[in-house]
């Protein structure tokens, strides 16, 4: 799972960034079986993950910049003087391998870290032409990928 917000800098003239939440479904194209949870931690209370194989989230746009934020973990406990809970269990198990295609280049990452990390820069591309863009992040394996 990985709680991501993707945002994006147009190339108009005046600098803006465009924050696309996980549950906006008109920029938003999900595929395979998605899940979703509520929790303060993630950017807009909310998570929406896949643990299958090949689920996929996409969208498009125009603009010079992408980033997608996300969290990273692969601890067996909730983070120090936090209690463990459900939720905490299900971040220890469950982040894994993920793919980004944007255009035609493809990258692939590992959601994995030494702790728990929320709100970290999963993807960024940069210098890009003011020419609309397609972005695509596949879950690759049984772990989850997630989205927000």
């Amino acid at each position: 799972r990985t709680d991501c917000v993707l945002m994006y800098r147009s190339s108009r003239a005046t600098l803006t960034n465009t924050t696309v939440d996980d549950l906006d479904r008109d920029r938003l194209t999900y595929t395979g079986v998605w899940s979703s949870n509520n929790d303060t931690r993630f950017v807009g209370n909310t998570s929406t993950y896949s643990n299958d194989n090949g689920g996929s989230v996409s969208m498009n746009f125009t603009g010079s910049a992408c980033y997608v934020w996300g969290d990273t973990v692969d601890v067996s406990a909730a983070p120090p003087g936090k209690p463990v809970t459900q939720l905490t269990r299900d971040l220890t198990q469950d982040h894994g391998y993920f793919r980004v295609k944007l255009d035609s280049k493809t990258y692939e990452y590992n959601g994995k870290t030494a702790a728990l990390k929320i709100g970290t820069l999963k993807f960024f591309a940069g210098d890009l032409d003011g020419s609309p863009h397609s972005l695509t992040i596949t879950n690759l394996g049984t772990t989850f990928f997630g989205e927000t």
